[in-house]
């Protein structure tokens, strides 16, 4: 903005004066003897009544249970003791402290039993594959009923074997405080229809784990081989620790055992169909074809079959993994120049296949894409 030269107006009303003084003695100041009134909902849920400033002669009106609830109980008063062995105060009333203090929720239980309700048990294994079917597994949460559960899939009680799409539900039988429950939602029980054939491979000092896939063998673990040396390759962040859980981290030549000047040239003529790099022998280096024969056989979204079920950062956008067909893609990061990224969230891995003189093509998965990506 310019220093423009602005005119001063004057007004010609006149106003009334007022004066305050400077030394005002506020009732509600700790200093002057006012105090703090804090809320504990004492095992309730929901939002707890915000703190109040108060006095001996200026009086906190006490807050009703608006916002805030314990299941099978009823709020009765608050009370200047957690246990309810303190000064008892009913909502609503005008209370003056002569001090800091927190009042307690006390709650009395209503009488009779309670009955479940779905969101009490934690119910997991719905997804399987035809080979190896187990029963879903619901148990009740802490402090929930105990009484005994019958799950029934797709109105049956027996296990299914046959691949498919069959709603659980479950029933709860009575236990002490608790009503019995029929029928209760238990989601869907997913039964793929292929089988995960595993096999096992050793290799520089390590066995690794192998699955068939269409008609294809991979290996279901990542490469964490250092060479002879061990001087191939890195750890996320060089720690040991990450190659244990990831693999080893590789330049592309130092996949395909070609010289370092292969990243940054051309170098068809020096790689073989197929190309064994630093694999065991009577294995190889992915192709791009290769990668694309294995999502052809897994079928959309790969990405999501191919990821394992643990390992993936979760939270906000996570799509998580089926391991349908027992890859179990982990997220081992990336890394350039020193630095290094993505572990928890990104998945790539080489193929033996140039794109240009200094890129391959490789693929990768994210934790909030189903697909299985191509980049270059």
């Amino acid at each position: 903005m310019l220093k423009t030269i602005l005119h001063t107006t004057l007004i010609a009303s006149l106003l009334a004066a007022s004066c305050i003084s400077l030394e005002f003695d506020n009732p509600l100041d700790p200093a002057n003897g006012g105090s703090v009134v804090s809320f504990d909902i004492n095992g309730g849920t929901g939002t707890t009544p915000d703190a109040q400033l108060g006095a001996r002669t200026i009086a906190v009106t006490l807050p009703g249970d608006n916002g805030f609830s314990r299941r099978g109980f009823e709020f009765e008063r608050w009370n200047t003791n957690a246990v309810g062995t303190g000064s008892d105060y009913r909502a609503g009333a005008e209370f003056r402290p002569t001090g800091d203090v927190t009042l307690y929720a006390r709650w009395t239980e209503i009488q009779g039993n309670q009955t479940p309700v779905a969101s009490d048990f934690e119910i997991g294994n719905l997804t399987q594959t035809v080979n190896n079917v187990t029963a879903v597994s619901i148990t009740a949460k802490s402090g929930k009923s105990g009484g005994a559960i019958t799950i029934y899939y797709n109105g049956s009680m027996i296990l299914p074997a046959a691949a498919g799409n069959y709603p659980v539900t479950f029933d709860v039988g009575a236990a002490s405080g608790w009503n019995a429950a029929a029928g209760l939602e238990g989601g869907t029980l997913t039964i793929s229809s292929h089988s995960v054939e595993y096999g096992t491979l050793d290799y520089g000092g390590q066995s690794y784990r192998t699955v068939v896939i269409g008609s294809q063998i991979w290996m279901a673990e990542n490469l964490n081989f250092a060479g002879s040396g061990g001087d191939i390759g890195v750890c996320y962040n060089n720690q040991v620790s990450n190659c244990n859980t990831y693999g080893r981290l590789y330049r592309w030549n130092e996949v395909m055992n070609l010289p370092a000047s292969c990243n940054s040239s051309l170098c068809a003529s020096q790689v073989q169909s197929p190309h064994q790099g630093i694999c065991p022998a009577g294995w190889h280096v992915p192709t791009d074809a290769d990668w694309t024969a294995l999502t052809t056989a897994v079928g959309s979204p790969a990405g999501t079959k191919l990821k394992s079920q643990t390992g993936w950062n979760t939270g906000s956008g996570y799509i998580p993994g089926t391991d349908e067909f027992g890859f179990s893609a982990l997220p081992g990061g990336y890394g350039w120049d020193g630095d290094f990224s993505g572990a928890g969230r990104w998945g790539l891995w080489w193929s033996a296949t140039e794109g240009g003189a200094d890129d391959a093509r490789y693929r990768y998965m994210y934790r909030q894409l189903r697909g299985l990506g191509l980049g270059q």
